[in-house]
């Protein structure tokens, strides 16, 4: 049986697509204050869940406007080093280890 080139090959096991660890949609009301208090703070010891191999600390934590949600800045590395950017998870898509 020939295989059709456009097709691809299915795949055992199948991840979760990174949108799917949100519990909600945001509700579309922008809040200019946070509301409640944040999940981690700042030094706590995370995993994110979608790689659980690495921990990872909490370098900050901030108010995301749109999702209206705490976002929390993650440190990562780059061949070793501190990557010159910190990019952000929300609270579904981190697992705590140990707090700070």
């Amino acid at each position: 049986m020939r295989r059709s080139f456009w097709k691809p090959a299915r795949s055992a096991k199948k991840e979760r697509p990174w949108w799917h660890y949100f519990d909600e949609p945001s509700s579309g009301k922008i809040y200019s204050q946070p509301v409640g208090k944040p999940e981690f703070n700042v030094g706590d010891v995370v995993r994110l869940r979608a790689r659980p191999e690495k921990r990872r600390r909490v370098v900050g934590v901030e108010w995301h406007k749109f999702r209206n949600c705490y976002c929390y800045l993650i440190e990562v590395t780059e061949n070793g080093r501190l990557a010159p950017v910190s990019p952000y998870w929300f609270a579904p898509q981190l697992s705590l280890v140990e707090r700070g």
